[in-house]
């Protein structure tokens, strides 16, 4: 067999392997870097005797989810929980002070979404 029958075989047969490369590409998940889940809804808050309870609806793809409070409208929320649950409870507040909770998403590798709104 003469070289260029030799490298037009070698040639065909990295196109094939390329070929099938390509077909496990077109069926992986589409997933752009640096999407981040969605911000989890319905955000609701019940306060009971020096605690609130916080539940909230599931965000699509998220593996757990942040709690922010403040207890100022006007100040940045700091982060106090992570949870993989859909509610939680904040313990050890005072009694008739007024807190302000937004809760986020976050993926499996750790990718924070945007936050809820502020309840």
């Amino acid at each position: 067999m003469n070289s260029m029958m030799k490298l037009l075989i070698a040639f065909i047969a990295v196109m094939m392997a390329f070929a099938g490369c390509l077909n496990d590409i077109e069926k992986a998940p589409m997933q752009l870097p640096g999407q981040a889940v969605s911000a989890p809804s319905g955000l609701e808050a019940r306060a009971s005797n020096g605690c609130v309870t916080l539940t909230w609806y599931r965000a699509e793809d998220a593996a757990g989810y942040r709690l922010y409070r403040s207890d100022n409208p006007n100040d940045s929320q700091k982060m106090i929980a992570e949870t993989t649950d859909t509610f939680y409870t904040d313990r050890g507040l005072v009694n008739g002070r007024t807190y302000y909770y937004s809760v986020s998403a976050i993926d499996a590798e750790g990718l924070e979404g945007k936050r809820s709104q502020t309840v």
